[in-house]
């Protein structure tokens, strides 16, 4: 198979800013795009699985992620700066149309993911403080999402969040109350309810075409 990868960084915990010394591993996503010939063929391979923390996905298939408003696809189009450990040119106008990708949708995909984070942590008998931390990280980033159109992946909250991984939080119902308060700040806003597919379409095909195979 022949690949060009397009956007790689460091994912998780480290690029929220929570991360606990010695508990924290190293997360990486990459964004690549396969040889013309291997997607018209039989080669297409729409994800790599290195390891668990270590996962590339084909563009198009992470353009489909985006489209869907995935959590995972937003936040690695969003990395700080500090951890983006390679980015083709080619990748350009999918950053610079990051904001596109926004959508109404993504009251569902966050908060959704967010509910059953909730509930992982209620089965384990409130001892899941990994689970509770990440539900209210995506409560936060909905909310941003809803009324600021923003993903704003390094948190500023960090220093909250290490609490929560490390202590827990008591207050369970006020998290349940705030996902449906977020829930009506999305049915306010002037998001779009979807994502343009023929937009998602024409910018793969734009930057597949940026990418030069004769190198």
């Amino acid at each position: 198979m022949i690949q060009q990868n397009l956007f790689y960084a460091i994912v998780g915990s480290k690029s929220y800013g929570a991360d606990l010394d010695g508990v924290s591993d190293f997360d990486r996503k990459f964004v690549y795009a396969q040889h013309p010939n291997d997607i018209l063929g039989f080669r297409y391979r729409e994800h790599i699985e290195i390891d668990k923390d270590h996962i590339g996905y084909e563009l198009s298939r992470f353009v489909s992620f985006l489209t869907n408003s995935n959590p995972n696809a937003l936040e690695l189009i969003n990395s700080p700066v500090d951890c983006i450990e390679n980015y083709h040119p080619a990748f350009r106008p999918i950053i610079e149309n990051a904001d596109k990708f926004l959508s109404k949708n993504a009251a569902n995909s966050f908060l959704g993911f967010a509910t059953r984070c909730l509930k992982k942590h209620v089965e384990d008998n409130n001892s899941n403080n990994k689970s509770l931390y990440h539900a209210v990280r995506l409560i936060d980033m909905a909310r941003e999402i809803a009324t600021e159109k923003k993903v704003i992946v390094r948190r500023p909250n960090a220093v909250h969040l290490k609490q929560i991984r490390q202590n827990g939080l008591q207050d369970l119902e006020g998290l349940n109350n705030e996902i449906k308060e977020v829930y009506k700040l999305f049915e306010e806003s002037d998001l779009p309810q979807t994502v343009d597919m023929d937009f998602a379409h024409d910018l793969v095909i734009e930057v597949r075409n940026k990418i030069d195979w004769n190198i």
